[in-house]
């Protein structure tokens, strides 16, 4: 969006508001805001507390009119197209109410969280910051967040910036400064929206994050091998967050998360 801006200024802009495949779900009604009033009259919704996990046989889950505002769900979709009770895997986030119904926005996909300590990092906890630690002079192509546990515990951001690696051979000491300066403030952000992330920072239990630059087009590829392998194309989505395979990993020594993209330069 902030590039949208650049090419045609304050044009309107209205999110298209929680829509899958399997139907749509919620109707904004503003523009620049991402909430959107539930679409009730359509397919049945059914919602899971975003803390209770994957939803199992069983679980009880909450009708629309059993929300409350700024609490977080897992979405549960009942479709006219046959579905029934289908783990959408969408997190949504209750925002107001208009009049009766709940208005709500999309929080993240369901899935795998980042935590060496117990501070549980999310995906639209480390979009957030990385949307805030890039900026016009270094534009972030896209990111990965993982860990290392190879020299102490710290997490390991991989960013692709646009032309990075091509000004990383021109101007090597210039490019190390911003990414340097891209990583602080990566790490200052995250720190302001996690603050178990910030307790463990102060007291050493992890160590300061590391910068993997990866070599342009890194994502651009990531999503033609995808493609390849059967996954439709707009379903292919950034892999913003990847847990280790196991203990002792080193995404230093490759990125399996991108099928072993090229790593242009490391920064701390």
């Amino acid at each position: 969006l902030p590039r949208v801006r650049e090419l045609w200024g304050d044009a309107p802009q209205r999110c298209l508001g929680l829509r899958a495949s399997e139907g749509t779900f919620t109707i904004p009604l503003r523009d620049g805001d991402p909430s959107g009033v539930l679409g009730v009259g359509g397919h049945g919704m059914e919602f899971v507390p975003a803390e209770a996990g994957e939803p199992a046989p069983g679980t009880e889950t909450l009708l629309a009119h059993e929300l409350e505002p700024g609490k977080a769900y897992r979405l549960v979709v009942t479709t006219s197209g046959g579905f029934y009770r289908y783990d959408l895997g969408d997190v949504v986030e209750t925002t107001g109410m208009l009049r009766r119904t709940p208005e709500a926005a999309f929080v993240r996909r369901a899935g795998p969280v980042l935590s060496l300590t117990g501070e549980k990092i999310t995906e639209d906890q480390a979009v957030a910051a990385m949307s805030r630690a890039g900026g016009p002079s270094l534009p972030v192509a896209g990111f990965t967040l993982t860990w290392e546990l190879h020299g102490g515990a710290r997490y390991v951001v991989a960013v692709e910036c646009e032309g990075g690696a091509e000004a990383w051979r021109r101007e090597p000491a210039r490019l190390r400064l911003a990414l340097r300066g891209v990583l602080g403030r990566f790490d200052e952000e995250m720190r302001s929206v996690n603050c178990e992330y910030d307790a463990k920072r102060e007291d050493g239990r992890i160590g300061p994050p590391r910068l993997l630059l990866l070599a342009d087009g890194s994502y651009r590829r990531h999503g033609s091998d995808m493609e390849a392998r059967g996954r439709p194309g707009n379903q292919v989505k950034p892999p913003h967050i990847v847990v280790p395979p196991g203990p002792g990993a080193a995404p230093v020594a490759g990125t399996p998360f991108l099928g072993g993209a090229e790593i242009v330069a490391a920064v701390t």
